[in-house]
Formats: structure tokens, sequence, C-alpha cells
């Protein structure tokens, strides 16, 4: 398994490569369906894709915004970090969503993602990668 990590401005044609992971209620979000779709274009360079190249597969992606971060963590986490957090001056890189497909779990890539986005974090000046979290089954109680 050879992977390779790009950004979605070196490889915009990947983004239609990925298997749908985001969970269900995710896709009712109406901050997310109103933002979502412009992240590839505002930010391409902060989207991440991972390639197996044996494979020439997609088997993982990060998607990121830089945003203005106080420290503070905001209970509207996802929805925060879409709207209001890309407002002024970014100190931080935000991920919204990272997936890798189950044939691929267990093998250390979500660790190596993490550390991709720090150096994508760090090459553009910001301070802290940050992640909102979701509650544990927050897709069977939306």
């Amino acid at each position: 398994m050879k992977l390779a990590f790009v950004t979605h401005a070196e490889h915009p044609e990947l983004r239609e490569t990925m298997p749908e992971l985001w969970p269900e209620f995710m896709r009712h979000d109406p901050v997310v369906a109103t933002f979502w779709p412009r992240l590839y274009d505002l930010y391409p360079d902060f989207q991440l894709w991972v390639r197996d190249r044996d494979a020439r597969a997609t088997v993982g992606y990060a998607c990121t915004l830089p945003v203005n971060w106080d420290g503070t963590p905001s209970p509207r986490g996802v929805d925060w970090a879409l709207s209001n957090g890309a407002a002024g001056e970014p100190t931080a890189l935000c991920s919204i969503v990272a997936g890798v497909v189950p044939e691929y779990r267990g093998i250390g890539l979500a660790e190596a993602i993490l550390r991709r986005l720090g150096s994508i974090a760090s090459a553009h000046g910001l301070d802290a990668l940050i992640a909102p979290a979701r509650p544990t089954w927050k897709g069977r109680y939306p």
C-alpha cells in the first residue's frame, strides 16, 4: 500500500471519488447545507484527500477551514466554525469532518491524517488544530 496525501487545490477531481461517510443527521443540518458546498471553492488548500496509489482509490479525507478562535470552545461546534468562526483573522485550523473507508481503518491512517492537518495548519501560520466533537451515538438521537 502506497498512500498519497494531497489537497483539493492539487487534485480537485478527487472530490467525486470518495464514498459517502457522513452520518444521516448531518445531511439535514441547515448550517452545514448552506456552507458545506463552498468549502472546496473557498478553502481548497485546507481539504485533504488520501489516495492508495496501488489500489487507485481514495481511502480517506478531511475537510477543514481556518477560523478565528480565541481558545474558548463554542457550544455550537461545527455550526460556529462554518458561520461565525470564519470571520476575522484566522488563528486555528478547524476540522469539520475526517473519514477513512472501512477497509482502511485500524492501520493508523486517522493518526496520519491528523498529523498532516497539523502540518497544513502550521504551513499557513495557524497556531492550533481544533475539532468540534459530536456526542457518541448522535446519529441515533438527532
